[in-house]
């Protein structure tokens, strides 16, 4: 976290994370839309089981295969 409080959010390009408290994960769909982002712009985050977060990315993947 910033000193005010705001997550850091590291993606693909990221260095080790030493030193930073490691707060949660992303998935991979939710990396995806957060790389899409804009400086500035508003996100939110909320806590997905592993279990939904798995069906919801095998769904995104099998749509490439059908």
């Amino acid at each position: 976290m910033q000193s005010d409080g705001q997550p850091i959010a590291l993606l693909n390009d990221r260095q080790t994370v030493d030193g930073y408290p490691r707060l949660g994960t992303l998935m991979p769909l939710a990396c995806a839309r957060l790389a899409q982002c804009q400086p500035g712009q508003t996100v939110h985050l909320a806590p997905v089981a592993m279990g939904a977060a798995q069906d919801a990315y095998r769904r995104f993947l099998a749509a490439f295969v059908e």
